[in-house]
């Protein structure tokens, strides 16, 4: 695997928001009921892919 591939494995909150055309509120709101998993690395918060 590729550094690059690696890199892609995650996204940001603004990414995921935008790829599904919402607002970060909402990407927020679903991560803190557990709707979506993600995980917090040094202050940002990241999503699998």
């Amino acid at each position: 695997m590729t550094k690059e591939s690696r890199a892609c494995r995650f996204l940001t909150i603004e990414q995921v928001a935008e790829e599904l055309s919402v607002g970060e509120p909402l990407i927020r709101a679903m991560l803190k009921s557990g709707e979506l998993r993600g995980l917090q690395i040094g202050g940002r918060g990241y999503l699998h892919r």
